[in-house]
């Protein structure tokens, strides 16, 4: 089987292993705390300086899911120019392949071509823990 770190340059794979670690590290925080999130983002700017991304604010107090992750995609793909590398990260639940499942879906995009979608389950075993 091929990977993807085949055909990705060293620096987006650096890119993307940093990203999607900064990414699941505020995702687990947020769902200890929260007990869910909206999506966000993470982005690296063309000069190397990691970034958080949100929602558009303008969006109000109880914006769908599918409206923030449509903001952020919108909101990277106007400021693509300022970013080499972004991950957005979304709290998921699938019931298309079995049994319900919730996960943290994450979008990867280097700008040397690199592009992954990864589903990273989760479970809590007791309140307050993942």
């Amino acid at each position: 089987m091929v990977s993807w770190r085949d055909d990705a340059s060293p620096k987006a794979q650096e890119d993307a292993d940093s990203l999607l670690s900064t990414v699941l590290e505020v995702a687990g925080r947020r769902l200890v705390a929260d007990g869910g999130f909206y999506p966000f983002g993470a982005a690296y700017t063309r000069s190397g300086e990691l970034v958080l991304l949100d929602g558009d604010p303008g969006l109000g107090d109880s914006p769908s899911t599918d409206e923030v992750l449509g903001s952020l995609h919108v909101g990277t793909e106007q400021r693509h120019d300022e970013y080499r590398s972004i991950a957005l990260a979304a709290d998921v639940t699938d019931t298309v392949t079995g049994p319900e499942r919730t996960g943290v879906r994450v979008e990867l995009e280097h700008r040397k071509g690199t592009a992954l979608v990864l589903l990273v389950p989760y479970t809590r075993e007791r309140e307050g823990l993942l």
